[in-house]
């Protein structure tokens, strides 16, 4: 049973929507919480299936009625963008005045978030996949208000797992086309790589196996050699040969430019959200 009297000291969470990315996150910042027992942690979901998933992974408690979250001191926002219209119609018995918003939605902005949370502190924050296994990088951005004892805490913990980077927010969106978005474009690229080998009849665990110590090898070439990426390439291809043409078939399908198309489509897409999200303003003034 939770020790309340210790709890004191640790800061209390309540986080709305236990995903695919409030799992990953949550799930490895309060991991030790689970045998320790030391902070209140409450999870909701409508459903509540995936809500006590996460709650009995690190030791909280999962919570069928929103307003039990009027005992913790931060609410992690953790659903879709869409939905941050209905979370607040559902949540009218919450007192959001002094708490801390944690939003993790894609496209929404400190000012947006703002308007719907005028008496709370707001730190935008957004994870990467990655951050499971303890390979993440985490953006962070904040209101002027928000208590160091807060924002330092989220820092500590999100460090141990992540790379954490501290920012405007002009720089936010883009940003996390390439840091959260990014594992997913990586990963079709390793899906195109492993497809060529297993077309030449190479089995799939094998080809996966293969292709997982190819980018393995390369990236640590990228992390220890003091060269440009561009340097690297180079050195690996010769004059006239089988990767120079490989090299040359990429710039002819404008393969960079691809990429970096991606990428303005998730900022594009971002900017819709925010529009979507700012138009429902107006029905809950």
């Amino acid at each position: 049973m939770l020790d309340v009297k210790n709890t004191k000291l640790y800061i209390s969470y309540g986080i709305v929507g236990c995903g695919n990315m409030s799992q990953a996150f949550f799930g490895r910042l309060f991991k030790d919480n689970k045998n320790k027992q030391r902070r209140v942690i409450m999870t909701y979901t409508p459903s509540n299936t995936r809500a006590h998933e996460l709650a009995d992974s690190i030791g909280g408690t999962s919570v069928k009625n929103l307003k039990y979250l009027n005992h913790t001191e931060v609410i992690c926002l953790c659903f879709k963008p869409q939905q941050l219209k209905r979370f607040l119609t559902d949540a009218r018995e919450i007192d959001f005045s002094g708490k801390t918003i944690v939003s993790i939605l894609a496209g929404v902005d400190l000012k947006t978030l703002k308007e719907y949370f005028p008496n709370s502190p707001i730190i935008r924050l957004m994870p990467s996949m990655p951050v499971e296994n303890g390979q993440g990088i985490s953006l962070i951005s904040h209101t002027d208000d928000v208590s160091k004892k807060v924002l330092d805490e989220l820092e500590l913990l999100s460090s141990k797992h992540s790379m954490v980077i501290k920012l405007e927010e002009n720089l936010f969106d883009k940003l996390t086309l390439v840091t959260s978005s990014g594992p997913a474009f990586v990963y079709y690229l390793f899906a195109s790589f492993a497809k060529s080998l297993e077309e030449a009849g190479i089995r799939k665990d094998n080809s996966k196996e293969i292709i997982h110590k190819l980018f393995l090898g390369a990236l640590s070439m990228i992390k220890n050699d003091k060269r440009d990426v561009e340097d690297l390439i180079a050195d690996v291809c010769s004059f006239k040969g089988v990767t120079a043409a490989g090299i040359e078939e990429l710039g002819r399908q404008n393969v960079s430019e691809s990429i970096l198309g991606a990428i303005d489509k998730g900022v594009e897409r971002s900017r819709e959200l925010q529009s979507e999200v700012r138009s429902d303003l107006p029905n809950l003034q």
